[in-house]
């Protein structure tokens, strides 16, 4: 089995293209705006990228945190969650009834509405205002099941997010472990992700104990410098430096009110 590692810093609305694993047919994850819009909503989608029609076997089987940070985190954004929506896919019937329940946050394995086969972890623990975060955060389709498979474009959805517009930026960090079938070898591909999205929630926070204490500088403290963890890295600029430090002290104490 090969793992691909990678670390990226992006905006919103940016293809994250990197090197494709050397031998493969799969390319990279892609993080763009949706095609349909709602007012008041900023919706973006996570896409696995395959060089289209290359191999009929390919497919996504799972997305998982890694051994390093066994939770898939999202930081920072407060998540639209439509009261008739769930964590997969949105029921079509719905979207009809509220057309704003198509742009529910939800992570899938290849469907944008249901049915979707899509499981979750016996852990999952639902998306909260600001975070995804566990000790026990995947989701999976089985080996033969055709919504793993790429379309024509040859990508596989694999979440949907939206948060409110004009609430100012934030700073969600993926770093995920997807597992697939890529030119008839079982691969695993590591990628942490950097954001702005949405309304902020207090991006010092970093271990998401709604405080800023003294884990969360310990935790900088040993990111310092360039190629740290995108959590870390509170202002976005690529480096965890002086910057962040002073971010992280001028927002020291409990979050929440």
């Amino acid at each position: 089995m090969k793992v691909t590692t990678l670390a990226l810093l992006s905006g919103l609305g940016a293809a994250l293209i990197p090197n494709p694993p050397a031998g493969g047919e799969f390319c990279c994850l892609v993080w763009e705006p949706s095609p349909q819009k709602f007012p008041g909503l900023s919706t973006t989608r996570l896409y696995a990228q395959f060089i289209p029609q290359a191999d009929p076997g390919d497919r996504v089987l799972s997305v998982s945190g890694t051994p390093a940070e066994p939770a898939a985190r999202v930081y920072g954004g407060t998540f639209f969650q439509h009261q008739s929506g769930g964590d997969t896919a949105p029921d079509p019937f719905f979207c009809i009834v509220f057309p704003s329940a198509c742009f529910d946050t939800f992570v899938t394995i290849g469907r944008e509405v249901q049915p979707d086969a899509t499981e979750l972890s016996a852990g999952w623990p639902g998306f909260a205002d600001c975070f995804l975060a566990g000790t026990d955060v995947s989701w999976s389709v089985a080996p033969d099941d055709p919504q793993g498979l790429p379309d024509a474009q040859g990508r596989v959805l694999l979440g949907q997010f939206s948060v409110p517009k004009g609430g100012g930026l934030a700073l969600p960090g993926f770093h995920l472990r997807v597992r697939m079938i890529s030119a008839g070898q079982e691969i695993e591909h590591e990628q942490g992700l950097c954001f702005s999205l949405g309304t902020p929630c207090v991006a010092a926070d970093i271990d998401l104990d709604l405080d800023v204490d003294i884990e969360d500088f310990l935790f900088l403290l040993g990111e310092w410098g360039e190629g740290g963890s995108c959590l870390a890295d509170i202002d976005a600029d690529g480096i965890v430096g002086i910057t962040d430090f002073l971010l992280l002290l001028a927002s020291w104490g409990p979050t929440l009110g």
